[in-house]
């Protein structure tokens, strides 16, 4: 009921996103594959504290294990960020913001 909500809202507040490239950080692959179909690209970044799954289940591997303060990609690489459990699980919310 909680990842249905948080969909519907997610949806609401960024709307289309065809053409967009999506990240999602800490635990946020329940809600990225309701962007998968229209996302110019859709990814995970995993922290290194929790670790990595498979994901998605179906298709090439999108997800990624990585330092919370260290990512690898260039400036102005993704147009939006999905945080969930990211913050409370960083060593530094400063440094991961």
């Amino acid at each position: 009921m909680t990842r249905r909500i948080l969909r519907a809202k997610l949806r609401a507040r960024w709307g289309n996103v065809a053409g967009l490239r999506v990240l999602g950080f800490g635990y946020a692959t329940p809600f990225l594959g309701l962007f998968r179909e229209e996302a110019e690209r859709v990814f995970a970044f995993m922290p290194a504290s929790q670790g990595v799954i498979l994901w998605p289940a179906d298709g090439p591997p999108a997800a990624a294990l990585v330092e919370e303060d260290m990512w690898p990609l260039p400036d102005a690489a993704v147009d939006r960020i999905l945080v969930v459990h990211g913050l409370e699980a960083a060593r530094s919310a400063a440094d991961l913001l």
